[in-house]
């Protein structure tokens, strides 16, 4: 499959996804001090799972490194 994106696109997701696991790290790091529930943990961590994987695509396709 090929995808064409812009320059353009290509930085705004990569931003998008930066943000995304930060604050999916912010909210591991409220688990982990008992300020949000260990339920959600699992959830956090599949999340940011999928947002570092979907990163290393677009660091790749921007040059950028984490």
């Amino acid at each position: 499959m090929q995808i064409n994106l812009s320059e353009k696109t290509i930085d705004t997701v990569y931003k998008a996804l930066k943000s995304r696991k930060n604050g999916l790290e912010k909210r591991l790091i409220d688990v982990e001090l008992g300020r949000a529930s260990k339920e959600v943990e699992p959830i956090f961590r599949k999340s940011l799972e999928d947002v570092e994987d979907a990163l290393a695509v677009f660091e790749e396709l921007s040059g950028k490194d984490s």
